[in-house]
This record gives C-alpha cells, structure tokens and sequence, in this order.
C-alpha cells in the first residue's frame, strides 16, 4: 500500500512537473523575444520555430480567457508580438520598434540590402533635456501678473483715447471761445519795445501778427522771440548798443535775428474756426506749438481775417469742464507713464540766468526747476520771467542769479504747481478747472523733484504722440508757454 501510494504520489508529482504544451509555447514565446531585444532581432531558425507555434496561440477567445482573460489585439501579422500579451511598456517603445524592424530584416531575401538596418539607425540618442528641472512657478505667475496688468492698462488707454476722440470730433474749435473776448493783434511794423509793454500791462506772452502790405496773417510773437533777441545782443552788441537798437527795432525783424543766430523760422500755421476740435488738438500736437491761429476768410474781399487763437491751456479746459466720462481718467500718473522723468534740467538760486536761457534754447522748454541741494523743489524760472527782464531794458546784465531774477516777478505770480505720481489725470483737470496752468511739478513725500507734466504731454496723451507713432517730443516742454490770455 505504501508502494503504491508512493508510485501514485510520483505519478502525481511527474504530472505536475511537466508543463502543457501550451506553456511550452508561451515560454518558447518569451524566449525568443526576450533574446530578440538583446540580439537585434530572432534567427531564421527561430523565426521559423515561432511560426510553427502561431495558429495554437490564436486559437480564440476560450485559450485567452484561460491565459488570465487578457484580452488584446491580433498582432496584424508581426511573428514578434504574442497577442495574448500586452504590447510592451512605454519605455521600450524604442527597443520594440528596434525589434520589429529586425524582424523584418531577417525575414527578407539576402539580396535586398535595402532592408538592412545599420547600427546607427536603431541606436537611441538620450535626451539632454531634463524633464525632472523644477519650474519657476512663483517666477512664471509674476510674469503672468505683469502681463495682464499691462494688457488692462492698455484696454483701458485704448477705450479712454477711443471715447476722447469721440468727445473731440463732436465739437468745433469755436465753441472753445469764450462768450466775450478781447484779442490783440500786432502789425509787424511795430516797436518790439512797444509790443513787449503791450504783453507785459496785459499779463500775456504771445499775440497774432498782422502783415498790412499783404493783409494776410504773420505768425506769432512769443516769448522765443525775446530770447532770441537777449541772444542776438549777448553775443554781438555792447549793452549801450543794444538799448540804442531795442528802441527801433520793429517786429518784422525778427526774421534777421534768427538769421543771424542760426534759428529756423518758426512754422506758419493756421486753423480754421469750425474745424473740429480734434483736428486742432492733432495740429497742436503735431506742431509742437502751444497755441494754434484761428484764420477766417472774408466772403466778400476774400481777405484773411484773425478770429481768435486757441491754447492747449483753453482746449484742457474746455474738456476738464465738460467731458463726463471721468472714470476714465481714474489711472495714476504712475501709471499712465506722462511727463518727463529722470533728465530734467534744473537749476539752483545761484545759477546765473544767462545759463538758464541756454537751457531754455537747447532743450526747447519753458521752465526749469530750481531745486536746493537735496532736491528739493524751490521754485520755477519760466521764459515769462525772461520777459520781464527784457522790459526792465537788462541785456548784458544776464549774469545776474536766478533768486535775483525772481525777485523782480509781478506780484500776481500764480506759483508753483505740484503733484504726485499718485494723482490721476481726473485730479489734474480738477487743478486746471480751477487754475490757470501750463504744467505740474511732481514730487515725492518729501517735495523731491520727480518730474514734470506739461500740458503738451497731457494733449499728446490724449490724442496721440507726435506723426500718431507712440513717442514723446523732447523735453519737458516743445516751446515757450503762455502765462495768460485776455478775455
């Protein structure tokens, strides 16, 4: 009985050990992939063993599901690829592809070379990228930040340009007169030292001229003007010469002064009362003047007739009082980028104003902030105080200190206008609706000099940089500014 059951138990253990002839084909089916991947591809012999071996391995749907149910596609005839496994992991993607290409090689006529794989073509170059690199993410999503903040600042300045040409075009430049005014002309054949007393008693700096042998409309005189002439007679008349020639110098002269001196003529332009207002923002802009001729035609001698001369001073404050849509003018100077910031020209109570005249030439501006050591603003010297010396006869005597030149200003001096880069374009209106002025000095906390905001930069804002192309004229101001008009 214990032989038997031994002899049975033997059977039983060499019934065990021996495995099906479908395991058989399974390992002989690893197997051969298996070297496959290491050798470059199966034999012809092996090949050939493993084809024998295909029909049981597709036998259908009941060997599948007895293999564990995995369940995959026929191989479409590729003898490397057992269907009833899986295709192989993503990362021997490359050494499967290696071995169904060797596969193909070896199953081809030795008298096609083409279908031969050179080492170099199944070899994989490694990737010197590192996917494992950690990511900026605190980096990335500042510069994400930035971006949408720029882009809603631009959508901003786009809706707000977009809504003042609007406001623009819907009125003419004659509406932007006041109801009852006075304007002064000057035929060119005046005294210049009479014209000068005429601008001084009236507290303005600029009026039309008037050509009588042509009876046509001849420019203006500014405060440019009187500095050219301090230059014309600082470089070449001894100060007795140049009071002699003052009294009868006339004004169409000045034409010679800036001959001599290497000035260009100032431009002739002119507008058109009933022309939009938009239109005369645009001119102003792109001549880069502060005031702009209002010329009519008579009808019925077709002579040219001076209406009036609108300023950027009376066109910011026409839009200050009746432009509604303030919210759109909410943004911060910060912001909105206007002005000049970081090459500003100054001065200090010491400098002689000979100097400041310099600047005033060079830089083609009106004024130049006068500062103390630490920066701190002090006061203004404009070209308005220029003319006051010219009337007070001092030519040579331009050596004389920019706190003794202020000291000989009218007592009516509006003052020094501030503002912080925290104010917004809204505020500013506000302070030209209630004051007469022509640009703003930003400072910080501590009255340090920043920067300044002419009117020329708020009207390029407003309507566009010069030739409509995103940059600023040069300097603080392009040209000499008005103190005031006569209304």
């Amino acid at each position: 009985m214990d032989s038997h059951s031994a002899q049975s138990h033997g059977k039983q253990d060499h019934s065990e050990s021996k495995p099906t002839k479908r395991q058989q084909n399974d390992a002989l089916a690893d197997q051969l992939a298996a070297t496959s991947l290491h050798n470059g591809g199966p034999t012809q012999a092996e090949r050939q063993q493993l084809e024998q071996q295909q029909p049981r391995r597709q036998q259908g749907k009941d060997d599948r599901a007895e293999d564990g149910g995995l369940v995959s596609q026929p191989s479409d005839g590729d003898p490397t690829r057992s269907p009833l496994r899986d295709p192989l992991p993503a990362a021997s993607t490359n050494q499967h592809e290696q071995l169904s290409a060797a596969s193909a090689s070896a199953s081809a006529p030795a008298s096609s070379p083409s279908l031969s794989l050179s080492p170099s073509a199944t070899t994989t170059t490694p990737s010197n990228k590192n996917t494992n690199e950690p990511i900026d993410t605190v980096a990335s999503y500042s510069a994400w930040r930035k971006k949408k903040k720029d882009d809603e600042e631009q959508r901003q300045n786009q809706v707000m340009k977009s809504a003042m040409a609007t406001f623009l075009k819907q009125h003419s430049a004659y509406d932007v007169l006041p109801v009852s005014y006075r304007q002064i002309v000057f035929d060119t054949t005046l005294l210049i030292k009479k014209a000068l007393s005429v601008l001084m008693q009236y507290g303005i700096v600029s009026a039309p001229l008037w050509d009588s042998s042509r009876s046509k409309f001849a420019g203006m005189l500014t405060a440019t003007d009187f500095i050219n002439l301090i230059q014309y007679y600082y470089q070449n008349s001894s100060y007795a010469a140049a009071s002699r020639e003052v009294d009868q110098f006339q004004i169409g002269q000045l034409r010679e002064v800036e001959k001599d001196i290497g000035v260009p003529p100032p431009e002739l332009f002119s507008l058109h009362p009933l022309q939009s207002l938009y239109d005369a923002c645009r001119l102003l802009v792109e001549s880069r003047a502060h005031r702009l001729p209002l010329v009519d035609v008579d009808s019925d001698t077709g002579d040219e007739m001076i209406v009036s001369v609108l300023t950027q001073y009376r066109i910011l404050k026409f839009i200050a009082m009746n432009y509604q849509d303030e919210k759109t003018l909410r943004q911060p100077l910060s912001e909105l980028k206007i002005g000049t910031y970081g090459d500003v020209e100054v001065a200090d109570l010491s400098t002689p104003v000979m100097d400041v005249i310099e600047k005033f030439v060079k830089r083609r501006i009106s004024s130049v902030p006068i500062v103390d050591e630490d920066g701190v603003v002090l006061n203004v010297f404009e070209t308005v105080d220029v003319m006051t010396l010219v009337k007070a006869g001092v030519y040579r005597d331009l050596d004389l200190c920019v706190a003794e030149a202020l000291l000989r200003r009218p007592e009516d001096f509006a003052g020094v206008h501030t503002c912080t880069l925290n104010d917004s374009l809204s505020s500013i209106f506000g302070t030209i609706r209630k004051s007469q002025v022509h640009r703003l000095i930003v400072v910080d906390e501590g009255n340090k000099l920043k920067g300044i905001v002419s009117l020329s930069d708020i009207m390029r804002y407003l309507v566009g940089s010069y030739g409509d192309n995103g940059e600023d004229g040069e300097g603080e101001d392009d040209a000499d500014d008005e103190k005031g008009e006569v209304e």
